[in-house]
């Protein structure tokens, strides 16, 4: 039997992850195919119009900051290499830097145990469809 498993897969987070995992493995220790599929918002435009906190608003509001976020890294970058000493914000983008080096390494490491590729399954041939997995 194709059964599809809706939950919270790609988050970055262990717990998500072996709940997902946990859950794959007992459906094929009974014989049946294990396939993740992933949740996609119909109406995307009418929620961001409706939410307050909505992805617009959040980039409109964000954009001077980010306009100085980048002035001031691009500074910080001038300045280490005339042979500065490494300032907050050159700290700041070392820490992002390793945070996405993390989660690409997460992905890579433990999404594929899931069976789980970078394209979204959205609709597939299914025989049973279980939402969550706790």
């Amino acid at each position: 039997m194709r059964t599809g498993v809706m939950t919270m897969h790609r988050v970055i987070n262990s717990g998500s992850f072996l709940q997902a995992w946990a859950m794959k493995h007992i459906i094929q220790s009974r014989g049946h195919l294990v396939i993740f599929v992933d949740f996609e918002m119909q109406d995307r435009e009418r929620f961001n119009k409706l939410s307050p906190r909505s992805i617009n608003a959040r980039i409109q509001q964000a954009s001077p900051i980010l306009h100085r976020l980048l002035y001031l890294i691009n500074r910080e970058i001038l300045a280490e290499n005339a042979g500065l000493k490494m300032t907050p914000y050159r700290k700041r983008l070392a820490t992002w830097q390793n945070v996405a080096r993390f989660q690409i390494n997460y992905r890579k490491k433990y999404l594929p145990q899931l069976g789980v590729s970078k394209e979204r399954v959205l609709k597939p041939e299914l025989d049973l469809l279980i939402i969550g997995s706790d």
